[in-house]
C-alpha cells in the first residue's frame, strides 16, 4: 500500500500490563473509495523494523501488512 507520511513520533513506555513498548508511530494518509479527500490512520512499527532512510512529513511510502493487520515492511518510493 502507498501511504503519504503526515509525521511520526518515536515510543518507549511500559504499558499497564508491565510489558515495554518500543517502537515509532507513524501517521499516514492515503486515497479510500468511501472517503472524500484522504483517510487517516496511525501505524505502529516495532523498534528493529528499519525504517526508510531519510524520512520525513510529506514523503510516500509503502507499507505491507500480515492477514492480522501488524506491520511486515517498509520502504521508501524514490
Amino acid at each position: 500500500m502507498i501511504v503519504e507520511l503526515t509525521g511520526y513520533r518515536k515510543l518507549d513506555f511500559t504499558a499497564q500490563d508491565g510489558s515495554v513498548v518500543k517502537g515509532t508511530q507513524l501517521f499516514i494518509s492515503f486515497s479510500d473509495e468511501d472517503v472524500v479527500g484522504s483517510k487517516t490512520e496511525k501505524v505502529f512499527i516495532r523498534d528493529g523494523m528499519p525504517l526508510p532512510a531519510g524520512m520525513k512529513p510529506g514523503d510516500a511510502i509503502s507499507i505491507e501488512f500480515d492477514m492480522k493487520g501488524k506491520v511486515v515492511d517498509i520502504s521508501g518510493i524514490d
